[in-house]
This record gives structure tokens, C-alpha cells and sequence, in this order.
């Protein structure tokens, strides 16, 4: 608020179901996580609450991540004409980032990032973050990707075939057997990895403008 002065804010929370839609493609989403700590737990409806009291706009949808919440109220202002702050350190985020939409690292010094940093930084552009994660697969969130794919491998196939797609039909230009193996055997596997990355942009959300 301090550094940037949006006219418009809203603070994004996960719903109590936020994770049954994708559980039901793949069952081991974010199998991996602990649940919440007490602590943080805790501090929740104090958010919340701060929220309130400073005037910020909150909004939990029941059977949504606020990923995906943030990925729809982000491309709908974007469509209006504003420009677009995602305040989030995750790296799915950055499939959302155009002329318009851009990351802002709170974590880092307010770092922002838009399209030129997301290709130095991944080695790939904004509109091929979803098949750079179905490749790699994603950790944090337990998306399995397809397995001795690296970052940088992931980068220069898609900078040669475009996307995941034209990859997966042109196979036998892959250099390396067990690569092209691996493409062959897992392709379902690296599509389920697109699906579980790509986010929702259908979010019920209050539309009002004033």
C-alpha cells in the first residue's frame, strides 16, 4: 500500500475444499503437505480481521485455491484496463503475467517481474510456464512431471518444439533414448502435469466496479 498505492485491493484466502477439484484428477496433490501449524492456523481470522479493519477486500471461495481466485480477478481487471499486481511468490503465478499482469514479490524487496524476467529467470516465456511445469513438475504442490527432466531441459525443448504438444507428437527428434522413452511412456502423466498446473481463470467473484 505504502510503496505502490493500488486504487483497488483484495487479500485472496484458500477455501476449507480448495484442493477436491484437483485431488479428483490426480489423488496425491499436495499429498506431500503437513497440515496447517496451530500457530498459523491461529492467525488466519487475525488477517482476516487486520483486513477488515484497514479496509482491504477478502474473498474465500469454499471449493477454490486463491490461486486460482487471483488468476481470475487478475485477467478480468486486466480486460478492464488496469494494470495488475499478483502479490505472491509462487512460480505458477507466472503463467498470468503479460503487458499487463505482473508478479510483485513482497518476499523480495518488492521485486517485479514481467515477461522479460520471467524468461530470464525460467528460460521460457509467460504462455509456456503451464508445459515448463508439466515437464519439470512442480514440489511444492507434488506435480509429478515426467522424470529426469530438469529445468534447463525443459527450456530448450520448448524453445525448439514451441510447446508441449508438438513435443509430444515429434518424439522421435528427441535427442537421447531414455528421454524419448520417457516422453512415450509418460505422455499421459505430463498431460495430468499441465492440467493439475494450469490455473482457473472462472472464478465466481464479485464483479461490481465503481
Amino acid at each position: 500500500l505504502k510503496d505502490f498505492h493500488p486504487t483497488y485491493m483484495a487479500a485472496l484466502f484458500d477455501g476449507p475444499s480448495s484442493t477436491l477439484h484437483r485431488k479428483a484428477m490426480y489423488a496425491d496433490y499436495k499429498a506431500h503437505r503437513k497440515g496447517m501449524p496451530a500457530d498459523l492456523a491461529f492467525q488466519l481470522p487475525l488477517a482476516q480481521e487486520f483486513c477488515r479493519l484497514a479496509g482491504i477486500s477478502t474473498l474465500t471461495l469454499p471449493s477454490m485455491e486463491a490461486d486460482d481466485v487471483m488468476a481470475s480477478i487478475a485477467e478480468w481487471a486486466a480486460e478492464r484496463g488496469s494494470k495488475v499486481y499478483l502479490c505472491t511468490s509462487d512460480k505458477d503465478m507466472c503463467q498470468l503475467v503479460n503487458s499487463r499482469i505482473s508478479i510483485l514479490n513482497t518476499f523480495k524487496n518488492n521485486t517485479l517481474i514481467g515477461p522479460e524476467e520471467v524468461e530470464k529467470q525460467f528460460g521460457v516465456s509467460p504462455d509456456q510456464i503451464v508445459d515448463f511445469l508439466a515437464i519439470t513438475g512442480d514440489a511444492s504442490d507434488n506435480i509429478p512431471g515426467l522424470s529426469g527432466f530438469g529445468p534447463k531441459t525443459a527450456a530448450q525443448l520448448l524453445k525448439q518444439f514451441g510447446n508441449l504438444d508438438q513435443l509430444l507428437e515429434r518424439t522421435a527428434e528427441i535427442p537421447g533414448k531414455v528421454k524419448r522413452e520417457t516422453l512415450i511412456r509418460d505422455r499421459e502423466q505430463a498431460l495430468l502435469s499441465r492440467r493439475l498446473a494450469t490455473l482457473h481463470k472462472d472464478a465466481p467473484f464479485p464483479q461490481e466496479e465503481s
